[in-house]
């Protein structure tokens, strides 16, 4: 292979991975905004990285009245708007192969959340496309 032609070969290569391997930031009306500066999710190729949801309404920015399981109920469906919004589903979520697991201790959540949930969603070739 010429340098010329090896040059113009690795020059696909890299545009194809940068294409492949871009951001996304996932937005959604459907959930409430975050409350401090970062993204409701982001999708890099056909995984999104889901934040963690609380309980709030995506109308009023407030907590939910009620309990730890209403506020389950709330953060889940925060999530599926996300995940909605990026072309997934929950099925992208808790399908074998399960994702990865990760499990955070803190002090105190925003708003006095109960409960706050992140999801990692693989699709299968849907959502965003480049």
């Amino acid at each position: 292979m010429t340098p010329t032609l090896r040059s113009w070969v690795q020059a696909i290569v890299l545009s194809l991975l940068a294409t492949q391997y871009r951001k996304v930031e996932i937005v959604t009306s459907n959930s409430p905004a975050p409350a401090a500066p970062y993204s409701q999710a982001i999708q890099v190729g056909q995984t999104v990285y889901v934040t963690g949801t609380i309980g709030t309404s995506p109308s009023t920015g407030l907590m939910v009245p009620g309990g730890t399981v209403e506020q389950a109920r709330r953060a889940l469906m925060n999530s599926l708007a996300i995940l909605q919004a990026a072309g997934m589903t929950f099925s992208d979520v808790f399908q074998k192969p399960y994702p990865a697991r990760s499990s955070v201790e803190v002090s105190r959540i925003p708003y006095d959340a109960r409960i706050m949930i992140e999801m990692i969603a693989v699709g299968n070739g849907r959502g965003i496309s480049y």
